[in-house]
């Protein structure tokens, strides 16, 4: 037992390092979708590096394992014909072995008669150049190849023995078996009858008119059908250019016919050619592209087997301009656009009828550096005989630039098998000329307008260059019942076979079920109950999935990892899984299904965690991934398998996903609520006239909600109201249910979140805010509930306020119009200003050794609240003197305005930068004590400042720096005492929504200049007169009264005049006495008289 226990481990741990190892290999070798590009086989030929080896391209398949890719290269070499210059040759390569072999088509170079339908043709073939490979198809069994370039040699006589060669450009084409390309037929473009050229005379005079001289047969080439032998060929050259077709008809040729006289445009008519029964039934029309008919391009339809077929009354004309602007951009058919030089036919909305899509691989968009982007047309068949439906939207592949997207189309049958057509489309030069392939799935509308996959040369193999000039027929050569394609990349000389995935298509569905039995809508009272490890109890029912794998798919078991999500259309889950006892939002699975077999995930149980909203359905998503088809081996040669990524009739349903939806039991009749909701609202205020909104404490809105009719579940009230004003909380006044509000979380820009999923809502703004009310679920009751929204101010940038009600249920709504309603409030603002100013410093004391000197002047409103000033306007008048081009005051710069609050906003400018310097002169003279520069007087500057948006309780200050020179008070009072004042205004904006408690302000601000020494003053020459004159008269007055007074005679004056003469006559008489004594007691008496006289 134990070592067949350890044998099934080690057998399970083989498989599952099967299972891990070739899922790396999917992963790493996975591609866009079905057509696989990794690995894709390349087959490479060509004798010369320029040969353009690819330019054409066909599949051949006789039925068996053998398949063969043909492929031109029009300007190779060709070594059985050394003498020929690049004649081009045919290859024929081998599937599973990417080797190529030449095909000798034609080794002849000489003379040839031959029979054709009948008629002797000869000619001398000319082959240097002749590019046999340039077109070329198979179908049936038959190849079918052409050289357009090939030309006929012929002699004509310009004398008596003189013979002149000519050489003309018919073209030549040939058919063999393709399974033994041995024996061709040949079909060069001769008639009997004027074969090359005429001379005709139109409006330019005598002109030659090439017939079949130049009409380069085979530069298109198509089976018509997949039942029949005919053969369509273009000869654009036939008629001087002008063009047509030659039908092909077991052998016998059908031209074309034009009786018009060719112009100088060069139609190209027959550049290519598709057919196909675009109206029904069995008829068939030839659909010939022209892409330079009118210079714009055409496509004429012609039905087969109604000769002749006269190209002046095609059948139906195409020309891309059916819809006028149909496309996003306003394109249509353009000059040079070459509408028409590719074509391809299928039937792409499965209608029955056949469709065509036309390249146009020169279109340039309309955008300045549009070149050549390329553009397909898109024309679906009708039952209308001649009418065609041409698809709104064209196909531009990745719009690149010189891209040349539509140089090539093909049908590529059902590659992704959901019944509908499939197209390949090439873009030969994008990407620097590496070039692209891009596959379009068809739908019931026609053709998908946006491609599936993009396949790059790049991402095929480096090197590849001009990928995607020519396709083949779709053809499964790997016998896996599934289109391969090949596809020519010229410019590096490749051919890529491109071969199609098997697709897998899944059927899957989600089923419900509770007790065992399936549920459809589920009844929350019939549930069962489950308890959790926390003791919580919750009802519940079980979940699974169950997947269908078809037996026709091509392989027997695939793997798939699945996960499944619960209650995906709300933000809060309601629900929730219960996998391994855990609760989880996901469940995963990894689940085996084979061919032929139904599998289903292990049932797992789903908790019922809320009920509060019972009528939005609860939503099951499942995604699913294919992980590997282990165990069982693929048929030989067959890819490896993709899931489908793209399903023509269910083009709006996810890939790889499941969903369901299911309903909860609802008490109305038959589960279908209908319900009538009647609301009512209105704002809370004593006297709306005067709202105070920057007073206001909070706002409450009175809401009244009542209904009629059925229950009304998943109730919602949507309330927007303005970012000024802040949720609180709701208070309800009368109801049965409980009111419960919420902000909206995720926002929509048209839509309410609770509401019906039709009902149009009011558009949001970014100002707004949104809550959402429920009141009942259900609400059951008519009289409904009664409650307030309670909000709080917040700060205000408008007055006028506008809330917007909506009550809505997830009931059917019988009437709409009572469930709206609006409050219109208008508020009004209460501002308080003030307005000052003041000088710093104060005074001024001006002294020696400086020169100038600065004092500001600074002026402050204020907004004293409560609500923000709109807008005021501040005048400011500042002094200003200057005389001789000498400044003596004048301002520093400009107003100066403090930091301002957020969201406000000052510009100031000057009003009269000049002004009158004669007043200030006149003012200055005078005999007063002390002057003044004041603006209330002079002339003076302005300046004007506008104020925008000041906060509540917010200052703003605006700064006058003033300079003064020592020499002003010279100039203005002669070095006396002076002040210098400025004056301010402001006017505030009045508003119908805002109370001032005043308009106007006005202060001004002084400031005084003391000088340190007034200079010596000048004396007027009267007062020194008059000074001088009253001194003298007043000293001779004085000595007039001392003479009187005799003060000018003394008392002892006789005596001393008496004793000396005495004293003299003594000496005379001989008195001898000592004259020294004598004359010291004179000086002495002398001396003490003079004491007491004074």
């Amino acid at each position: 037992m134990q070592f067949l226990k350890g044998f099934h481990f080690f057998k399970m741990w083989r498989s599952l390092m099967v299972v891990f190892i070739y899922s790396m290999c999917l992963i790493t070798t996975s591609d866009a979708f079905n057509i696989m590009e990794k690995d894709a086989p390349v087959f490479r030929g060509g004798n010369l590096r320029d040969s353009y080896f690819g330019y054409s391209v066909a599949v051949h398949s006789d039925g068996g394992s053998d398949k063969w890719i043909y492929v031109g290269a029009p300007r190779d070499n060709d070594t059985t014909l050394p003498d020929i210059d690049r004649p081009g040759l045919l290859y024929k390569c081998r599937v599973n072995i990417t080797f190529c072999d030449p095909i000798v088509v034609d080794a002849n170079t000489f003379f040839e008669n031959i029979t054709v339908a009948g008629q002797q043709r000869t000619f001398i073939p000319g082959k240097n150049g002749q590019w046999l490979g340039g077109a070329l198809d198979i179908n049936k069994g038959n190849a079918f190849v052409c050289a357009h370039r090939w030309y006929n040699q012929s002699k004509k006589m310009v004398g008596t023995d003189t013979y002149e060669k000519q050489y003309f450009q018919n073209g030549m084409c040939y058919e063999s078996a393709a399974s033994k390309p041995t024996v061709w037929l040949k079909f060069p473009l001769l008639t009997l009858e004027g074969q090359n050229f005429e001379n005709k005379t139109d409006s330019r005079g005598s002109v030659i008119y090439y017939t079949w001289g130049f009409g380069s047969l085979g530069i298109a080439v198509h089976f018509v059908g997949t039942v029949y032998a005919d053969i369509l060929i273009g000869t654009p050259g036939v008629r001087s250019w002008t063009g047509g077709f030659v039908h092909l008809k077991e052998n016998n040729p059908f031209y074309s016919e034009n009786k018009m006289l060719p112009n100088d445009t060069s139609e190209l008519i027959g550049y290519a050619i598709s057919s196909g029964k675009y109206f029904g039934g069995e008829d068939i029309y030839f659909a010939v592209g022209g892409p330079r008919l009118d210079l714009t391009g055409k496509v004429l339809f012609f039905k087969m087997n109604s000769t002749p077929y006269d190209l002046n009354q095609p059948f139906v004309t195409l020309n891309g301009e059916e819809n006028g602007k149909r496309d996003e951009n306003g394109n249509m058919s353009q000059v040079g656009g070459y509408f028409g030089s590719a074509l391809a036919t299928a039937d792409v909305n499965k209608d029955t009828f056949d469709d065509l899509l036309v390249g146009a691989p020169m279109f340039a968009s309309k955008n300045a550096t549009g070149q050549e982007e390329g553009r397909v047309f898109v024309y679906l068949g009708s039952s209308v005989l001649g009418q065609f439906q041409l698809q709104k939207s064209l196909l531009n592949g990745s719009d690149a630039l010189r891209a040349r997207f539509g140089t090539a189309i093909t049908a590529l049958g059902d590659i992704n098998m959901d019944g509908y057509g499939d197209i390949a489309i090439g873009a030969p030069y994008e990407d620097e000329d590496v070039g692209a392939v891009y596959i379009y799935n068809g739908y019931t509308g026609g053709l998908w307008s946006k491609f599936t996959q993009r396949i790059s040369g790049k991402s095929v193999q480096s090197g590849l260059k001009g990928f995607g000039i020519s396709f083949s027929r779709a053809v499964d050569t790997n016998d896996d019942r599934m289109n391969d394609v090949a596809v020519g990349a010229f410019l590096s000389g490749d051919v890529v076979l491109l071969q199609s995935r098997p697709v897998i298509q899944l059927g899957g569905i989600i089923e419900l079920y509770t007790n065992g039995i399936h549920i459809t809508v589920l009844n929350l009272p019939s549930l069962r109950n489950y308890t959790l490890n926390t003791n919580r109890t919750y009802p519940y029912f079980e979940f699974e999935i169950k997947f269908t794998f078809p037996k026709s798919q091509v392989i027997q078991m695939i793997v798939l990892n699945v996960t499944a999500r619960v209650d995906t259309l709300k933000e809060q889950q309601r629900f929730s899984f219960l996998q391994n006892n855990k609760e989880t939002l996901e469940a995963d699975y990894s689940l085996s299904i084979e061919q032929g077999k139904i599998a289903r995930t292990p049932e797992v149980k789903v908790l019922v965690k809320s009920s509060s909203d019972l009528v939005t359905p609860i939503r099951f998503h499942t995604k699913y991934e294919l992980v590997d088809f282990t165990l069982f081996k693929l048929p030989q040669r067959t890819l490896q398998p993709v899931l489908n990524l793209f399903d023509g009739s269910q083009t709006e349903q996810p890939i790889k996903t499941i969903t369901k939806e299911i309903e909860f039991q609802k008490d109305c009749p038959n589960n279908d609520c209908n319900t009538n909701l009647h609301l009512s609202v209105k704002a809370d205020l004593k006297n709306e006239s005067e709202l105070f909104i920057d007073e206001l404490e909070f706002l409450k809105l009175n809401v009244s909600i009542t209904k009629t009719g059925d229950p009304a579940y998943g109730t919602g009230l949507t309330i927007i109201f303005p970012k000024s004003f802040k949720y609180r909380n709701v208070e309800k006044i009368e109801g049965d249910t409980d009111i419960q509000c919420r902000f909206k979380i995720e926002e929509s820009k048209t839509r309410a979140e609770a509401g019906s999923s039709d009902r149009p809502q009011k558009t949001l703004v970014n100002n707004e805010t949104v809550i959402i009310c429920s009141y009942g679920n259900p609400m059951r009751q008519d009289g409904g509930v009664k409650f307030q929204i309670v909000l709080v101010p917040s700060v205000f940038t408008e007055t006028r306020f506008q809330f917007y009600f909506n009550a809505t249920s997830q009931s059917k709504e019988n009437e709409w119009n009572d469930n709206t309603g609006t409050i219109n409030l208008e508020g009004k603002r209460k501002v308080v200003t003030d307005f000052n100013g003041v000088s710093r410093p104060d005074s001024v004391s001006m002294r020696a050794g400086r020169n100038n000197y600065e004092v500001k002047h600074i002026y402050g409103l204020h907004n004293q609240g409560p609500s923000s000033m709109p807008e005021a306007v501040m005048y400011l008048k500042y002094p200003y003197v200057t005389m001789n081009g000498k400044d003596y005051l004048r301002l520093l710069g400009k107003p100066i305005v403090n930091p301002l609050p957020p969201g406000c906003s000052v510009s100031c400018v000057e009003l009269n930068a000049t002004f009158s310097i004669t007043t200030i002169k006149d003012q200055i003279h005078g005999s007063i004590q002390e002057k003044s520069s004041h603006c209330s007087i002079d002339n003076c500057p302005v300046y004007k400042c506008v104020i925008r948006n000041i906060p509540p309780r917010k200052i703003i200050v605006v700064d006058l720096t003033l300079e003064t020179n020592i020499e002003l008070p010279n100039v203005l009072s002669q070095g006396k005492t002076f002040e210098i004042t400025s004056t301010a205004a402001v006017n505030i904006e009045n508003s119908t929504n805002t109370v001032f408690n005043t308009l106007q302000h006005a202060t001004e601000i002084r400031t005084r200049f003391v000088p340190m020494s007034p200079p010596p003053e000048p004396v007027a020459w009267w007062i020194i007169f008059v000074s001088v004159l009253g001194g003298i008269l007043l000293i001779v007055i004085k000595i007039i009264i001392l003479w009187k007074c005799g003060f000018f005679k003394r008392k002892r004056w006789g005596a001393i005049e008496k004793r000396k003469s005495e004293e003299a006559k003594i000496l005379v008489k001989g008195d001898e006495v000592s004259s020294q004594e004598n004359n010291d007691e004179i000086k002495q008496e002398v001396t003490e008289i003079e004491t007491k006289d004074a």
